[in-house]
């Protein structure tokens, strides 16, 4: 068992999650789940982040996609391949 911890984001119940406890059986304040029933948080696609969601009532899972700002890595792998386009593009015009 685990124990879900999370702010109310909507008025239809959807809770995003903020914290899951591994090793607790209960809490007041948290959802008690079973832990194989956690989902794994999906691949994201650059400039992206999963938020995981929780709906107590129903006791599903989602997850939503949110902006997020590149890493200075990420920055420059999309540097580096643009001057790799624009490197193909000057000797095709050759």
């Amino acid at each position: 068992m685990a124990v879900v911890f999370g702010d109310k984001t909507t008025d239809d119940g959807w809770l995003r999650v903020t914290c899951i406890q591994w090793q607790m059986e209960a809490h007041e304040n948290g959802y008690t789940v079973k832990s194989e029933d956690i989902p794994e948080y999906p691949t994201m696609p650059r400039g992206k982040a999963p938020v995981q969601m929780y709906h107590p009532e129903r006791n599903e899972w989602r997850f939503d996609e949110i902006n997020v700002p590149l890493t200075k890595e990420q920055i420059l792998e999309e540097l580096v391949e643009a001057v790799r386009e624009l490197t193909t593009v000057l000797k095709e015009r050759k």
